[in-house]
């Protein structure tokens, strides 16, 4: 049941068409329709308009994450809130779907992984979808430092994976979901 849903995310395109006003003061207003996740007691980060932002407890915007030009499709923030992983749109291809003549053919997007560390500010690492197949989206973080993710071409899911930060290794999880409780 868990790879149809992957597949129907892995095909589908998975910007979230979201909208940003913005006030004469240059203050940003919050919708409710953007995703957004606690980092600390006093800041969360907020996902919109494919960038990530900063906010108080107040939702008031007191920074952005990094500037990436509207590249990010979706985040995730690690168990231990030490790293944030987000998908970045690196190009697009048309989708493999049936569509008729008349029928503009739409895009989709494809994304690598980014492994960002919150403490000090940097990128650690970049997974790109090549060694894997055409899609990789992220799945979970079943540990602190165990980021998985699946990778899919257009119609079905082809792997399951855990990234290791700390060996800097993929792990090749052979389809078994299951064994993700093994990285907790």
């Amino acid at each position: 049941m868990k790879a149809q849903y992957l597949i129907k995310g892995c095909v589908s395109l998975m910007i979230i068409y979201q909208t940003c006003l913005f006030a004469g003061s240059n203050e940003m207003k919050i919708t409710g329709r953007e995703k957004r996740e606690p980092l600390n007691k006093n800041q969360y980060v907020l996902f919109i308009n494919n960038e990530l932002f900063i906010t108080d407890s107040s939702n008031q915007v007191t920074g952005k994450l990094f500037e990436t030009a509207a590249k990010i499709m979706d985040f995730s923030i690690s168990p231990g809130k030490k790293m944030i992983a987000f998908e970045k749109e690196i190009g697009q291809v048309e989708d493999s779907g049936d569509f008729d003549d008349t029928e503009d053919v739409p895009l989709v997007s494809v994304c690598s992984i980014v492994l960002y560390d919150i403490e000090n500010h940097s990128i650690m690492k970049e997974i790109f979808p090549e060694k894997y197949d055409f899609f990789i989206r992220i799945y979970s973080w079943p540990g602190d430092y165990f980021l998985s993710f699946v990778s899919c071409g257009f119609f079905d899911v082809s792997g399951i994976y855990v990234y290791d930060v700390k060996q800097d290794t993929v792990i090749d999880l052979n389809y078994d979901f299951d064994r993700l409780s093994e990285f907790e």
